[in-house]
């Protein structure tokens, strides 16, 4: 029963891909709830520190080198694979409106299953190899999914790019799976963690950072999660929520006990953290696309997410992680919600009154907004807030604390003016008034309605699950800094919003996301280029060329050509060159 959960997305994506068009569309619906009621029975049964350990098959045996297919269910696995499972839940759910009308729908509905498929095998894994392939899994369903309208060039390109940079990933992946079974001779994850007392590699903790780094979309690898919007709304939410982005946090928390004997790794990753949730977060106040914005305020949690794992406290890290997950599958099926309603239209400047014909998407974006911000008694609010206090008691106060507060005002600026804009100005394009319908699907509506709840009382609920580490006590000004902040920022949104929008110098710098890809593009990228040009050019076709092919070519001729005197055809000639061989061979 255990592995059930596991295999319905497995089976669903092969229905699809075979049977897709015998298959009724929303029965999907009944399988993925059993297979919630089967997650939720994993998080409740098997909590208090039990584990339970599935091995299966033999997946590679090779003299010493033993890897066996196991699945681990503990309360890491536990909570991955209730968040996975509900949001894919509610993903599909979705879709199955959303994208009614595309002549696609059973290739899309299978990509969604497989890639939920490969997410459960990475977080139910017990060793290496298996972890990597649910890694390289759902690496590769991203790229089908966000090139799933591959007749759009840009989604194609944006599919290439996420591709390239997880690239990078991958390749530390590779190199540290290497590192690992030199040291250890095993690649079980159980085994490894009861050996970490032995002596261990620093190039490790830096291998387990890149990795991380490129799948959560930290600052420096972040550049194709933006890009990953030209992607359907629902494959959005799946990826950016609960799924990819959160796999190289989870990928971390996993294997803390490394981390924690290489403490120059969890200074990178503190500094790293704090920066990206700061970066991103004022790159999406310049956006105004209602997609966009949500996806760089991804990363700006992610930042939070990996800036905790910096100081340690791992289960807050992952409490965070699980309320993100649905607060921000709410506002991106909102987005997509909203996006239906005005026919296409992204641009929430072009939006307007919508609370008057959409009142579900506009409390659903007002209740993930204000998770988002932090604001007291939402589910963002358990975990956001506690990260700010424990980032004032860090080592590097000043600058990690200062970063982190900045990030949270700009969180709550750009939330605002998403809101402000969406809903509260005049139409701003009269012809998206003749466009504009109703919100009538109840799949489409129920799905917002079920992680608006989740969104107000998942966090309340689950605090005392998650919160296991004694926290610092601070001051209650410092405590409450954070609240005041976002409404600061709030009150300067909506009564200064020409700040916003003559400010010309901001927009150019932040909404070029600081021109990190420009930056990239000239320093790295064309550089590799030219490089590669001149190896190909140079080395391939000349030297290369030359010294190989060529040389074997010429020189093979030639001697043929003197070879070919002695074709003459006349028996007399081969008998004397018969004899004169012979002698030769005799004398020596």
């Amino acid at each position: 029963m255990f592995i059930l959960c596991i295999l319905i997305p497995l089976i669903l994506s092969i229905i699809f891909a075979n049977w897709g068009r015998y298959f009724p569309v929303k029965n999907l619906v009944f399988f993925y709830f059993l297979g919630w009621i089967v997650s939720l029975f994993l998080l409740y049964f098997l909590s208090n520190n039990n584990v339970l350990l599935l091995n299966i098959y033999s997946l590679i045996e090779f003299n010493i080198l033993k890897v066996e297919a196991s699945l681990i269910f503990n309360n890491l696995t536990n909570i991955m694979i209730f968040v996975v499972i509900s949001i894919s839940f509610i993903v599909n759910m979705y879709s199955t409106i959303y994208m009614g009308g595309d002549p696609h729908l059973n290739r899309f509905l299978c990509y969604l299953s497989l890639f939920s498929f490969f997410m459960l095998i990475l977080v139910t894994s017990n060793n290496l190899i298996q972890l990597f392939l649910g890694w390289e899994g759902v690496g590769i369903c991203s790229y089908l999914l966000i090139s799933f309208w591959f007749q759009r060039t840009e989604a194609v390109k944006s599919a290439m790019k996420a591709i390239l940079v997880n690239r990078v990933g991958d390749m530390s992946f590779i190199l540290l799976i290497i590192i690992i079974w030199k040291f250890y001779n095993s690649l079980n994850i159980l085994v490894i963690q009861a050996q970490t007392g032995d002596i261990f590699c620093w190039l490790v903790g830096i291998l387990l950072i890149i990795a991380a780094t490129s799948k959560s979309g930290q600052f420096g690898l972040h550049s194709w999660l933006p890009d990953a919007m030209e992607g359907p709304t629902p494959v959005s939410a799946l990826i950016h929520a609960a799924t990819m982005v959160t796999a190289g946090v989870f990928f971390l928390i996993k294997f803390s006990f490394i981390l924690e004997i290489l403490p120059n790794s969890l200074f990178i990753l503190m500094l790293l953290g704090s920066f990206t949730s700061f970066f991103a977060a004022t790159v999406g106040l310049a956006q105004n696309d209602f997609k966009k914005v949500i996806a760089y305020s991804t990363c700006s949690q992610l930042g939070y997410m990996v800036l905790i794992i910096g100081l340690s406290f791992y289960s807050l890290s992952l409490f965070h992680l699980f309320n993100h997950a649905f607060f921000k599958a709410l506002l991106f099926l909102t987005a997509g919600s909203i996006i239906h309603i005005l026919s296409d239209e992204q641009d929430f400047r072009k939006a307007g009154y919508l609370f008057k014909s959409s009142p579900i998407s506009y409390l659903s974006i007002i209740i993930g907004s204000l998770a988002l911000m932090g604001i007291p008694f939402i589910t963002g609010f358990y975990s956001k807030d506690v990260i700010l206090e424990i980032a004032y008691i860090s080592p590097l106060m000043i600058n990690i604390y200062l970063l982190s507060l900045f990030a949270a005002l700009f969180t709550s600026a750009y939330s605002t003016k998403l809101v402000y804009w969406g809903f509260f100005t005049g139409y701003n394009n009269p012809s998206i008034i003749e466009k504009i319908k109703i919100e009538s699907d109840s799949y489409l509506i129920n799905s917002l309605k079920i992680l608006s709840i989740f969104s107000v009382f998942i966090g309340f609920i689950f605090t005392n699950i998650f919160m296991l580490e004694s926290l610092p006590i601070i001051s209650s000004f410092y405590k409450n800094l954070p609240l005041m902040f976002s409404i600061l920022s709030i009150i300067i949104v909506i009564f200064f919003v020409s700040i916003f929008t003559n400010s010309k110098f901001y927009f150019q710098f932040t909404g070029e996301a600081w021109f990190i890809n420009e930056s990239i593009n000239q320093l790295v990228t064309k550089n590799i280029y030219l490089i590669g040009k001149f190896l190909f050019t140079q080395m391939d076709k000349q030297l290369i060329e030359l010294i190989g092919p060529k040389f074997a070519s010429y020189n093979l001729m030639g001697l043929t050509k003197r070879i070919n005197i002695f074709q003459t055809g006349i028996i007399s000639n081969f008998a004397m060159i018969f004899m004169i061989i012979m002698i030769i061979l005799f004398v020596n």
